[in-house]
């Protein structure tokens, strides 16, 4: 598949380029590093192994909000040896064959190559044209409707369509049918999930023990989650016009409370009411058309929950050429007279860059394990040393240049160099530049906005044909709705850090509760021991951040969650004491998208019974 995915490529990037364009053999080459730490970081793919709400067909099954666990990763480019394969045999395939020091080798997260200006301007054209071709954005929209029949037939006749009528679908949003919906922003090829509706705890069995006389009752606690949750992975035809296909897995968990019943010990226990709703479909969607999922006919004059979705490409924001640092330095020859020893201070540059993910905290059932962390990749350096040797030494461009006295060597993140004043000098500036360069420093602000129903439509219209980025009317009718309380930020989080790291933040209250009783019984007697579990009420923020070449844009790794408490906790008496029964209003959303560097990108939204929570990113590079 690999193969195939390398020769679409190809062709496509050879088409682009202009024909019959060749080095000269005679022009000076020059060494440069191209950062495509974007493009080897791959597409995220994830797995959901368990159903986000309660299956009614597997009963024992605990009540999970979106799982995934399992995350793979795809390469369309191929990692990066593979991607130099894909540049040489697109740019120019005889120069490197026939030019003697035309190489490329590979950084961690960069490429290094040695070749003409001209060579150097084409290979910039052909990670732009990936880039451009790869990271394409498509906003995916889902929204739960309750329809009845005459409604569901005025909205789609006989059978579900790919394309209806917008006016008539906001008709009936207007109307109030409108139920839980999400919003995500997605790197097309690659799959995100979402969950916006609540997480409420109750009792939903007991564990009873008994010994001889001793009898004892232990609480089973499980998690109800009323709400939209959903796997989605858009994926673009050939041209902007052609049909989208969509992946979705779907469901819907419409809650309506719980009754209370006595069992044979005397214990209560909570049964709970929702009307369930799973989509497993892939479909194809006229590009900013609603096409109704499910294919649900509704019986009699009883209305039924049916799944509206909608894709919108965004155009991408990558610039027609990559950026590149150039890294010759002018040196001259050492002799023992003119010899200095000169130490330079390289940890920055090859100290691996932190990988580890989150976690996150959310209510989880006794019945269910922990899910198991997600597995990343071994942290790297953005240059590790020993490659730091190698980059001095080509870059001055003339081996004779290193032979004895002159010597260079690493350790312990030190580069201790013996040569020239004039080389060093020029060392000390090609350091300077690296380090100015790679990494970049991103700094990524996302913000967490609750907003009334009226505002989430009208944001939803000033947006429409304009991709992720709010324009100026969709900002100004969002500083409005916050000055006259019908939007209200409820969190916000910025982290500032190296290119490719990976970092968590949350703020909120963290809360112990009491959630149940391990008891043990012997004979006669029964210990009870109190079993605690926590939540965090907050904003929860991880974010991995890749700069494209070009330095317009920034490919962000998102994991945003945000809770608030419902209310006080319930509280249940057992026959070893009361236990705490929390609930919490969640909106989680796990993606990958492209943010324009300086503008503000909506990347997600979420409703479930109460307000729209809108999850907002801006991207900045620090310049040094």
């Amino acid at each position: 598949m690999k193969q195939v995915v390398a020769i679409l490529l190809f062709v496509t990037v050879v088409a682009a380029l202009p024909a019959g364009v060749h080095a000269d053999d005679d022009k000076e080459m020059s060494l440069r590093i191209y950062d495509v730490g974007a493009l080897t970081h791959g597409r995220v793919q994830f797995h959901s192994q368990f159903p986000p709400t309660q299956d009614p067909r597997r009963p024992g099954d605990a009540l999970l909000l979106v799982s995934s666990n399992e995350v793979e990763y795809s390469f369309p480019v191929g990692q990066i040896d593979e991607l130099i394969e894909l540049i040489k045999g697109s740019v120019d395939p005889a120069f490197w064959e026939s030019v003697e020091g035309a190489d490329i080798s590979a950084l961690p997260r960069g490429l290094v190559v040695r070749a003409t200006d001209g060579v150097h301007a084409q290979v910039g054209r052909t990670l732009a044209a990936f880039e451009r071709r790869l990271f394409r954005m498509v906003t995916v929209e889902l929204q739960a409707v309750q329809l009845t029949p005459a409604q569901r037939r005025t909205l789609a006749g006989d059978s579900n369509t790919s394309r209806l009528d917008a006016d008539k679908v906001d008709a009936l949003l207007a109307a109030g049918v409108g139920g839980p919906a999400l919003r995500l922003l997605v790197e097309h090829g690659s799959s995100a999930e979402g969950f916006g509706g609540a997480q409420r705890t109750f009792v939903r069995t007991h564990d009873v023990d008994v010994a001889q006389s001793s009898q004892t009752s232990v609480p089973i606690i499980g998690v109800a989650n009323p709400g939209l949750a959903a796997v989605v992975r858009p994926t673009l035809g050939p041209a902007r016009s052609s049909r989208l296909r969509v992946s979705v897995r779907a469901s819907l968990s419409h809650g309506s409370g719980f009754r209370t019943k006595a069992s044979v010990t005397g214990d209560s226990v909570e049964l709970p009411n929702h009307a369930l709703l799973d989509i497993y479909e892939d479909i194809l969607l006229e590009p900013g058309q609603w096409g109704l999922l499910g294919g649900v006919t509704a019986a009699g004059s009883n209305a039924q929950w049916m799944l509206l979705a909608r894709a919108t490409p965004v155009e991408p924001a990558v610039p027609a050429t990559a950026s590149a640092l150039k890294t010759d330095v002018t040196g001259e020859a050492a002799t023992l007279e003119t010899m200095e020893v000169r130490f330079f201070n390289v940890r920055s540059l090859s100290k691996p860059i932190f990988a580890a993910p989150g976690t996150g905290a959310f209510l989880r059932d006794t019945a269910s394990a922990p899910l198991e962390p997600e597995e990343v990749g071994e942290p790297t350096p953005p240059l590790p040393t020993e490659w730091l040797v190698e980059l001095v030494r080509e870059s001055t461009g003339n081996s004779s240049l290193w032979e004895d006295p002159a010597t260079i060597e690493g350790r312990n993140g030190m580069l201790i160099v013996r040569h020239a004043p004039k080389t060093l000098a020029g060392i000390e500036g090609l350091l300077q530049r690296v380090a100015r360069e790679m990494p970049a420093v991103l700094e990524a602000t996302v913000s967490a906005i609750a907003v009334d129903d009226s505002v989430a439509r009208a944001l939803t219209a000033a947006t429409a044909g304009t991709g992720a980025v709010l324009p100026e009317t969709a900002r100004t009718l969002l500083d409005k709705a916050l000055a006259d309380g019908t939007a209200r930020s409820i969190g916000q989080a910025q982290v500032a850090s190296m290119d490719g790291a990976r970092n968590t933040i949350c703020s909120g209250k963290h809360t112990t509760y009491l959630q149940t009783y391990a008891a043990s019984i012997a004979e006669s007697a029964v210990r009870a021991r109190p079993v605690t579990a926590q939540y965090l009420a907050g904003f929860e923020v991880e974010i991995e951040a890749h700069r494209l070449a070009g330095d317009a844009a920034a490919l962000l790794q998102l994991r945003l969650m945000h809770t608030t408490e419902e209310g006080p906790m319930r509280s249940q008496s057992t026959a070893h004491g009361p236990i705490e029964l929390p609930a919490l209003a969640t909106a989680r959303v796990r993606t990958t998208a492209t943010v324009p560097f300086g503008q503000t990108a909506w990347v997600a939204s979420t409703k479930g019974e109460g307000s729209t929570v809108l999850f907002l990113a801006t991207v900045r590079r620090q310049r040094r």
